[in-house]
């Protein structure tokens, strides 16, 4: 039975003047159109139902079957019942509107078109209606539910911008519930609805059903809603523009923090590297000390690298509302999100860069700390254990170097170990005439392959000493 209840339930979705213009019930000051026509059809019934009962309750008992008379009324009586089943049937059929109340496929509705049967256009409306409001209701909490999640999920980091997400979800929430219920809720979001072309509101007073479907189908799928199947998708599986937009963004920003931290552990490095630096490190390198004063200076304050994130997304919320206002829209949203980070990577990269280059700074530093002692002090004192029978040096490594702290703790600690050195050099050579620096200058141009111009006094001891040994050729050669 159709009652004045589910009218008012179609009424409030699909608009309370049209629907009230057509299906407003018997008693209202003023009666629906649809309703009067319902009204006569049913007199019409009323009238059909006389008119077959006189004709086979009296006039057919007085007539013979071979009259006729008799046929013309029995012809009447088949019509007036034809008719009175017509009227009916286009009022109310019980069975066929429960049948219609079940269908979840829907195409245009059209509640002016009189060939279609009353009921049917009322209960393809009442099962339209119903799926909006389960679907409205469904979408509308787990948005609520996906706002608390985000907010939990991102509570560890401070400076993430996650209004701009719970607004959006916000939105989807207040979209529905201003084209759906409307007057439940106050704001602009709600009243556009009723006011603009091309929102959900309009489609549904519109009846143009195809766009209000696309229109509630692109809210569920933000929320991970399926209307088919009256169920959600886990949360990460949800593939809606916000949560997707919210990981990248979060993902991204966790990214730009773990940078941060690494500029912070690499600056504290080349400082440590950096403490009172060696007089001949500016000469190799002579923007190194430079940069990394500015470095310090930069750095110092990254704690508010992050700050203007907010200010930013505010500044985009205002921009995209417009469209999420109207249609559900969030297409800016997943465009205008990631630039968010844009300026934050860019200071990062240079400030890395800069690092980076201190880094190499440094290891070029030691390295050339390395080659020098390696090819002088050490193969000089080498060639002596080697005569005396004793094991050489372990030659260092460029991680012996690193091992041994900052440049100038380096630089110190390899000039004193060229002191003890020097001192073993003079002991094993046990010369009086050469000294150990001498020897090492002798080892080194030998090594390069240039004369080391060694005297003939020089030479005999360190002949005689098996340190060198005489070659003899033949005069004439070069």
């Amino acid at each position: 039975m159709i009652t004045p209840q589910q009218v008012d339930a179609i009424a409030t979705l699909f608009g309370e003047g049209r629907i009230n213009d057509l299906f407003a019930p018997l008693g209202r000051a003023q009666v629906g159109t649809k309703t009067n026509k319902a009204k006569a059809e049913l007199e019409n019934a009323r009238k059909q139902q006389d008119t077959f009962k006189r004709i086979e309750e009296t006039e057919l008992l007085n007539i013979t079957s071979n009259d006729e008379a008799f046929q013309l009324a029995l012809s009447e009586t088949a019509q007036a019942r034809f008719n009175h089943q017509q009227s009916i049937d286009w009022v109310y059929d019980a069975d066929s509107y429960q049948e219609t109340l079940k269908q979840d496929q829907f195409f245009n509705l059209d509640f002016e078109q009189d060939k279609n049967p009353l009921w049917q256009r009322i209960a393809r409306s009442k099962a339209f209606s119903d799926q909006v409001y389960k679907t409205e209701s469904a979408v509308s909490n787990r948005a609520v539910e996906l706002i608390a999640w985000l907010k939990a999920d991102s509570k560890e980091l401070a400076q993430f911008p996650i209004n701009i997400f719970t607004l959006a979800l916000e939105k989807i929430s207040r979209i529905l519930a201003g084209a759906v219920r409307p007057g439940t809720l106050s704001g602009e979001t709600p009243d556009k609805q009723q006011t603009e072309a091309g929102t959900l509101g309009f489609y549904l007073r519109n009846l143009e059903v195809n766009q209000a479907l696309s229109r509630l189908d692109q809210l569920s799928k933000e929320v991970g809603y399926s209307a088919t199947t009256e169920s959600f998708a886990d949360i990460d599986q949800i593939d809606g523009v916000i949560i997707r937009a919210y990981r990248m963004l979060k993902q991204e920003f966790e990214k730009q923090l773990q940078r941060a931290e690494s500029v912070v552990e690499g600056l504290t490095l080349v400082e440590r590297d950096l403490v009172d630096a060696p007089a001949d490190y500016s000469h190799r390198y002579p923007d190194g000390l430079t940069k990394l004063t500015q470095l310090q200076k930069k750095v110092k304050f990254i704690v508010s690298l992050f700050d203007d994130v907010q200010d930013d997304a505010d500044q985009l919320k205002d921009k995209i509302n417009s469209e999420m206002q109207l249609g559900g829209q969030f297409r800016l949203l997943n465009e205008q999100v990631s630039p968010l980070l844009e300026s934050i990577k860019k200071q990062l990269t240079q400030w890395l860069g800069d690092i980076e280059s201190l880094k190499n700074f440094s290891k070029g530093y030691r390295d050339s700390l390395l080659y020098a002692q390696n090819t002088k002090v050490d193969s000089a004192l080498n060639i002596l254990k080697k005569v005396n029978n004793q094991p050489p040096l372990t030659a260092l490594t460029i991680k012996d170097i690193e091992s041994m702290g900052t440049l100038a703790e380096a630089k110190e600690k390899l000039a004193q170990r060229d002191d003890n050195h020097i001192l073993e050099v003079s002991r094993l050579l046990n010369s009086v005439l050469i000294s150990a620096e001498r020897w090492v200058e002798i080892v080194k141009d030998m090594a390069d392959g240039n004369d080391p111009l060694i005297q003939q006094a020089e030479a005999d001891e360190l002949v005689a000493k098996q340190l060198i040994v005489r070659t003899y050729r033949l005069g004439g050669e070069s």
